[in-house]
């Protein structure tokens, strides 16, 4: 009796296209989107996101932290006064005064400074 070899399973599907991890992760770090990512890399946004979801998330976080920090860097360093303003709306719940009329009299309403 002569044994039979088992046969090797072929793969289904296509062959995986080839897309760099560091293209992928630059572009993410520089805020383009998923969409714009996979036209440069010849994938689906799907496909990238499946593939590098760990990838994109890392540096659009590194992004939004040197963005902040050139923010903080521009509103304290050189005294932006807009930034400083924009920052205290974001991270401190600052208003802008509002001036509200009515038929016969205006009410000012001043920054609120809450902690």
């Amino acid at each position: 009796m002569v044994e039979e070899q088992p046969k090797e399973k072929k793969k289904m599907g296509r062959k995986l296209k080839e897309v760099s991890a560091k293209v992928v992760r630059e572009m993410a770090a520089i805020g383009c989107t998923n969409i714009e990512i996979a036209n440069a890399c010849g994938v689906s946004d799907d496909t990238l996101f499946r593939r590098f979801g760990e990838e994109l998330k890392e540096a659009r976080a590194d992004l939004h932290e040197r963005l902040r920090k050139a923010q903080i860097k521009s509103a304290l360093k050189k005294e932006n006064v807009d930034m400083q303003k924009w920052l205290g709306k974001q991270y401190l719940d600052q208003k802008d005064k509002t001036d509200i009329t009515s038929k016969d009299e205006k009410v000012s309403v001043g920054i609120v400074y809450e902690k």
